[in-house]
């Protein structure tokens, strides 16, 4: 199976000057997509941290939520950070390689 798809990658990376103009549209919008998802989760992230820590700097009331505890808000910011920039770099990664990530998304 890692043969053929191999040979694919190879027929594909040789002949992607006789493709249609169709088929470069449809690769484009896909670098294009992802490229954009992953700039869009990069950002929340970024944004997501500095608003995070801005309210640590800002109030000390702030670490005290309406439940009583302060660790479940301490840890659950920074985690969903970690998560969007995760899913970021995944996306910008696809939008590198596109012809791989097409044949390895139809396997």
């Amino acid at each position: 199976m890692d043969k053929q798809v191999a040979e694919l990658i190879k027929t594909l990376n040789g002949g992607l000057q006789h493709l249609p103009d169709l088929a470069k549209e449809m690769i484009h919008q896909y670098v294009i997509g992802h490229a954009f998802l992953g700039i869009v989760f990069l950002v929340m992230a970024i944004a997501l941290l500095a608003g995070y820590f801005h309210a640590l700097k800002t109030s000390k009331d702030w670490q005290k939520d309406s439940f009583g505890d302060t660790s479940m808000a301490m840890f659950l910011f920074p985690a969903i950070a970690g998560l969007l920039t995760m899913l970021g770099i995944a996306n910008i990664y696809r939008a590198c390689t596109p012809i791989w990530s097409i044949i390895q998304s139809l396997t």
